[in-house]
């Protein structure tokens, strides 16, 4: 202000430039904040997403991810589960290297299927340039339904959190469901959580490395002669579709039961393609796409006990929970309208409380016991 000048308009006059100047620096502030802001680390994670609003349980996504991955981590999360051991590294430097992975996305997000398969720790999808599949909501990890909630088609998330780790989510459209057919080897190693072929006691033993390597090496035999399919299944496959030549059952893709991963890859099959081995929790899968065919449908009500296994690691010895389960099979057949009664009591397996279950032949591995009792006796 000019403290010598006695006229009073000038004096206004010089007050106004002033204050016009006191005001374009605290705007100028302002400015710098904000990009101080934008320049700044994103915030992890998004707000709850749109679907929580109605019933989410009825909500299908198109979902992609970047995993990194710590030694604090789990494997699961709601039905999210990721196959083989956790990365070494610390949660700092996983937080650390996920913002990396984004900030290049930020630069560059047609990278997003490259940079999956060169970072992502979930080895099921990272070949698959990071995608999960069409996945029904609950199955997800909240984090990861409240940041595709966020999202547009096609866009690529900040980074969110989750027990697995940290994740970078990318949404895709749902495609049209169709029903598909299909057939599958499955080479299990020691400690996953699947029910396995009891006459195949070697895959309680194989290491993970080993299974890897068995199941490449069928996969070529496979490419050399595609018709020892069948005859492969019998000597090589460790789950219950062996007993069946690994007959995968008839199933849609968007199957509420479905396993969005094999099922992504099952629908870019051809009939008759065979895929290359899928990294899966319950084992390394080889799958094949069949042609449809007409089935027979089942319902199915079941009472299962369960033995030591990696899903209940403190359960009965295998020889202890056969015992009980022939003595509660022989009740059963006396007073077959006690059966529901000793599935509350007996059963060990969700589907305990459900009603009879629908699914066309070759679906479940009890299949062949269905198709030689009729109606109602129990096996």
């Amino acid at each position: 202000m000019h403290r010598y000048t006695r006229d009073p308009l000038i004096r206004r006059l010089a007050i106004l430039a002033q204050a016009t100047v006191l005001l374009a620096s605290v705007a100028c502030d302002s400015r710098s904040a904000q990009q101080r802001k934008a320049d700044g680390p994103e915030p992890i994670g998004y707000p709850s997403g749109p679907w929580w609003r109605g019933d989410i349980n009825f909500t299908l996504l198109g979902a992609a991810h970047i995993l990194v991955s710590h030694r604090d981590a789990k494997r699961k999360d709601q039905l999210l589960t990721i196959p083989g051991p956790a990365a070494a590294r610390s949660p700092a430097e996983a937080l650390a290297l996920a913002q990396r992975i984004r900030a290049e996305l930020k630069r560059a997000p047609e990278r997003f299927a490259d940079l999956a398969s060169r970072y992502s720790d979930d080895p099921a999808t990272a070949p698959l340039g990071g995608t999960i599949g069409e996945i029904w909501a609950p199955h997800l990890p909240n984090a990861l339904v409240d940041a595709l909630g966020n999202l547009e088609v096609g866009a690529a998330s900040r980074v969110v959190e989750s027990r697995l780790g940290y994740h970078i989510v990318k949404r895709f459209a749902v495609e049209p469901n169709e029903t598909f057919d299909a057939s599958q080897i499955v080479i299990a190693y020691a400690g996953i959580d699947a029910l396995l072929r009891p006459e195949r006691p070697q895959a309680q033993t194989r290491t993970r490395e080993q299974a890897r390597a068995l199941a490449v090496q069928v996969r070529a035999m496979l490419t050399a002669d595609p018709a020892r399919f069948a005859a492969l299944v019998r000597e090589y496959s460790d789950s219950f579709e062996g007993l069946s030549s690994g007959d995968y059952g008839q199933r849609s893709f968007h199957d509420r039961n479905g396993e969005a991963t094999p099922y992504h890859v099952l629908r870019r099959l051809q009939a008759g393609a065979i895929s290359p081995p899928l990294d899966t929790p319950m084992g390394f899968r080889i799958l094949r796409r069949d042609p449809v065919r007409e089935r027979p449908t089942y319902a199915l009500t079941a009472l299962m006990i369960a033995f030591e296994n990696a899903r209940f690691p403190e359960g009965p010895k295998r020889e202890a929970a056969l015992a009980v389960a022939r003595d509660v099979a022989a009740r059963a057949r006396r007073n077959p309208a006690e059966f529901d009664q000793l599935r509350q009591s007996y059963c060990d397996y969700d589907l305990c409380t459900q009603a009879p279950y629908s699914f066309k032949d070759g679906y479940w591995m009890f299949t062949a016991a269905l198709k030689q009792i009729r109606a109602t006796p129990i096996v």
